[in-house]
């Protein structure tokens, strides 16, 4: 077990033993600051439409249909590496679809392996719309289960409560639309089976880097 996280631990145990139970306004204490600034900053942000735009390739989706259009240009034999050729197909799916695209076509490119795109393609034949949605969520959920991994790892007890605040900030809301938190979950899920299970734990570091 990590030093802070035994430190963390026993520091709990022995208020606890103190009292008993933890005092509920000690709680309180810490968690109302956190939920009433997660708060201020969702309703800021959605005052700005962030939550009800439409899912299209300039808004909260634009990772998405990147990673749908060069998936599509993979399964066609084309360099989905090349920006020109990236933003036109873009451009001409989105069109079909009466969806805006990022009129920036230089922010229009993709780095990821062609195996990424390969996994993708499934999904791409999926109508935009419930794919941007469903992989949102998802991400949202794969942010949870990385940080749950984390603390399992660490030899936390008590787990749900540091999750819920994890998922309360604003940056794990709004930043669902990249692979960072299937990267977060691949990580996290590799510690908590390392010792166990060290060959899913290598695959899932492999899937990770």
């Amino acid at each position: 077990m990590a030093p802070s996280a035994n430190f963390l631990e026993s520091a709990a145990t022995s208020a606890s033993d103190r009292s008993g139970t933890t005092p509920s306004w000690r709680l309180w204490t810490v968690l109302a600051p956190i939920v009433i600034c997660a708060l201020l900053w969702i309703l800021a942000v959605s005052r700005q439409g962030t939550f009800t735009e439409r899912a299209d390739g300039k808004g909260f989706a634009v990772d998405v249909a990147m990673f749908v259009t060069a998936a599509q240009l993979t399964g066609e034999g084309r360099d989905p590496y090349d920006q020109n050729t990236l933003y036109r197909a873009e451009r001409a799916w989105l069109d079909r679809q009466d969806l805006a695209i990022n009129r920036h076509g230089a922010m229009v490119r993709v780095g990821y392996p062609p195996v990424f795109f390969w996994a993708f393609e499934p999904l791409a034949r999926l109508p935009f719309q419930v794919l941007a949605y469903e992989w949102r969520l998802a991400m949202y959920l794969l942010a949870g289960l990385g940080v749950f991994a984390c603390l399992r790892y660490l030899g936390w007890r008590r787990r749900l409560a540091p999750c819920l605040i994890f998922l309360l900030m604003p940056p794990v809301i709004l930043g669902t639309g990249n692979t960072g938190n299937l990267i977060l979950a691949a990580f996290g899920c590799s510690l908590a089976l390392a010792r166990r299970h060290p060959a899913a734990a290598g695959a899932l570091l492999s899937l990770a880097w």
